[in-house]
């Protein structure tokens, strides 16, 4: 009994933070709740209510000895550097009650926000480094002063059903700070996910057999190695491009014969995958990805790589309170985007 009674000791003592996603959190109960549902039959007593459970559920199954609730600004600098970005969201169904939630997280769960930044990007702030917050009115954060890596922690989760957050690794993966997890309270398939990002992150080639056809191939993964193949598919949920171009097309059969449409045309999933199964650094993987951007753009490849970078980079690095660091191919450049007056701060040497 004394081994494991020392190992229950043990455990009690880890430190373990849990960070919400609390956008996720709020449209995946809102819309449980109201989707297919006429404005009068929906409850929100019955969304506040799941949401809770959501959240005591998840800190109790964790251990969590410290829970923070991350909820998107009220304002996107990725809108400044890419006015086009989610603009393919416009017209998508959204929860009536989904503000009314994101309210009840903020007051309820003692959420915090940061104009400007994405609740994506407040989570990799907080998994991997210690900022000390200067906060304004109701849960908003002012400023953030860096203090260091995330030293104070054992464990850090990232509950999240976003699949971009899976890029957050350790800031120093050979060296001190807390291991990272990603948690996915569901799945398709099996419910919770929990995995660790650790390292230069990995990229796994998953097929799975379909009732007609040919079997779909799926691309999962993780940290840094994630993020390169990012930057070469980009993200259709986001208007994100990646290394490639829209090209118009038009219907040849069909009930939409002869209408147009556009159609991206560039490096795709598996193809991605291919390119980057076997590298092993980052260097080298950038390297491939900065190829491939030169083949598609020409002269404009720099400019390319780095929209598409740093709208699909999630930012973790703040300095003087409100300048958040940007992602550049050019690890020596350090372009930073200012909160305060909205604008991309550029490098002088």
């Amino acid at each position: 009994m004394l081994p494991l009674l020392k190992g229950l000791i043990k455990m009690a003592k880890k430190r373990i933070l849990l960070l919400v996603d609390g956008d996720m959190i709020a449209f995946s109960h809102a819309a449980a709740e109201e989707y297919g549902k006429e404005p009068e039959d929906i409850n929100f007593a019955k969304i506040v209510s799941s949401m809770d459970a959501k959240m005591k559920f998840m800190a109790d199954r964790l251990q969590a000895t410290d829970v923070i609730c991350l909820i998107s600004g009220d304002t996107n600098m990725r809108h400044t550097l890419f006015p086009a970005y989610k603009a393919n969201r416009d017209g998508v169904w959204r929860p009536e009650n989904l503000k009314n939630a994101k309210a009840h997280l903020m007051t309820c769960w003692d959420g915090l926000k940061m104009d400007g930044l994405e609740a994506d990007d407040l989570c990799a702030m907080f998994s991997r480094f210690k900022y000390e917050m200067v906060m304004g009115k109701r849960g908003t954060i002012k400023a953030l002063e860096y203090k260091g890596i995330r030293d104070d922690y054992d464990e850090v989760y990232v509950a999240s059903l976003d699949k971009d957050l899976a890029q957050i690794g350790k800031s120093n993966p050979a060296g001190n700070g807390a291991r990272i997890f990603m948690y996915r309270w569901e799945t398709q398939t099996k419910g919770e996910k929990i995995t660790e990002v650790s390292g230069f992150g990995e990229l796994k080639l998953i097929t799975k057999a379909v009732a007609k056809g040919s079997p779909k191939k799926e691309i999962k993964g993780t940290g840094a190695k994630f993020f390169l193949w990012q930057l070469l598919t980009g993200d259709g949920t986001d208007g994100i491009i990646g290394c490639g171009i829209r090209e118009k097309q038009i219907y040849k059969s069909g009930a939409k014969c002869g209408q147009e449409y556009m159609k991206r045309n560039g490096v795709g999933a598996v193809a991605a995958y291919e390119m980057l199964a076997h590298v092993n650094s980052y260097a080298e993987g950038l390297s491939i990805v900065q190829t491939q951007y030169l083949i598609r753009f020409g002269d404009g490849w720099a400019e390319n790589l780095l929209t598409n970078g740093r709208l699909l980079y999630m930012a973790n690095m703040v300095d003087e309170g409100t300048l958040v660091r940007m992602w550049h191919y050019n690890p020596k450049i350090v372009d930073k985007f200012d909160l305060k007056t909205k604008q991309l701060v550029l490098h002088v040497s």
